[in-house]
């Protein structure tokens, strides 16, 4: 089942329910209740969650336990019915937006995420998120807020201590919707590959003692192998299978563009062809020192690091100017027809991956605050 699940060519065609096209925002509705009543019926991923935010597994094994838990307890055809996390428009988006009356009473428009509406509505989630109301409301000031509804053991709590879970807590929520959502894209991903005619996608199993794949299938557990590519893209002409056939990582393997391989035959070709290609500058003259405005490679941390500082201190720049020149054109490439395409991937993944460093780094939010308060503390000290 699990396969099939995964690659539509080996599926029975059956007939799929459509949802009624209204409005966006009555869209946006029906989509925010859809995703609270399937994580009202899904406590089972709670566990799971619970595992990947405990044990702080690395970003690509967290998403394949949450596939391989979906896939195990939800059938074929309630996977059908999900929304594409990436899909917009239709009348069955991933990404909507919905009206809500915001903290001052006035009704706002919110962009929302099908899967991290349904992350947050998990019951898991929510007793979680519960108990963070508690602790922020224990540390309010009893004269202007009413803290009755706190229960003792978190009253007995110190101040630090009620910080420190409320950090945890947050940050297993957030690892939580990292997790889901990723673990979408990527099964989505891979449905979508495999319904071209001339590819395949699996996942590398590991295997057991018998030398058999712990791919779910009579009794056996679900496990990926522990690689850096656990992908496999495979031609599905069988002459050419041993030589069209390679391993990726997770984040290459969803560079591949299906919607773009589809148009050039959908081969096995066309799909490796299909992602986008960054021009990189070569190693000599004006591109073995840190700027330049050729890319170039990044294969330490020190260089990271330095590049980081580069783009912080642009940023601060470009946001600090009052005519938003350089901010302007850069939005211009973004919202242009054409052109900005790979700059909002870029902008895209590289905010996705620091998000995930955040979440998993020891009370990111609150040392970021400490840390720039002592800084302008520092900076007055030395106008003074």
């Amino acid at each position: 089942m699990a396969n099939n699940i995964l690659n539509p060519k080996a599926q029975t065609a059956t007939e799929t329910s459509t949802r009624i096209d209204p409005h966006q925002y009555e869209i946006g509705a029906v989509m925010e209740a859809n995703a609270k009543e399937v994580a009202s019926k899904a406590d089972w991923l709670s566990a799971t969650i619970n595992t990947i935010a405990k044990a702080k597994q690395d970003y690509e094994g967290g998403p394949f336990q949450v596939m391989f838990k979906v896939m195990e307890k939800m059938s074929a055809e309630q996977i059908d019915a999900l929304p594409d996390p990436d899909a917009e428009t239709g009348n069955n988006p991933g990404l909507y937006k919905i009206r809500i009356v915001g903290a001052k009473g006035k009704p706002e428009v919110k962009e929302r995420k099908y899967y991290h509406v349904l992350s947050d509505a998990l019951p898991g989630n929510i007793a979680k998120q519960q108990r963070i109301d508690m602790l922020e409301l224990s540390m309010k000031d009893p004269v202007q807020f009413n803290v009755s509804s706190v229960p003792q053991d978190i009253k007995d709590m110190d101040k630090d201590r009620r910080s420190a879970e409320i950090s945890k807590l947050s940050g297993e929520l957030s690892t939580s919707r990292t997790n889901v959502l990723a673990a979408f894209e990527l099964l989505f991903h891979i449905r979508a590959v495999n319904a071209l005619p001339g590819a395949t996608a699996n996942v590398m199993y590991a295997l057991d003692a018998q030398g058999k794949e712990l791919d779910g299938e009579d009794g056996r557990e679900t496990v990926v192998e522990n690689t850096r590519t656990p992908i496999t893209v495979t031609t599905t002409i069988e002459g050419r299978k041993g030589k069209d056939t390679t391993q990726l990582s997770i984040s290459s393997f969803k560079k591949l563009r299906p919607a773009v391989a589809l148009e050039k035959g959908g081969t096995y070709q066309a799909l490796i062809d299909s992602a986008p290609t960054v021009k990189r500058g070569t190693k000599g003259e004006g591109t073995d020192q840190t700027g330049g405005a050729k890319p170039e490679l990044i294969n330490t941390n020190e260089t990271f690091i330095a590049r980081m500082v580069d783009v912080h201190d642009y940023i601060d720049v470009i946001m600090s100017d009052t005519k938003q020149t350089a901010v302007s054109a850069i939005l211009g490439l973004l919202n242009g027809k054409s052109g900005g395409d790979d700059l909002l991937i870029t902008i895209t993944e590289v905010r996705d991956g620091l998000n995930t460093i955040l979440a998993k780094t020891y009370k990111a939010g609150d040392r970021y605050q400490t840390l720039t308060v002592k800084r302008a503390e520092a900076l007055a000290d030395k106008v003074a």
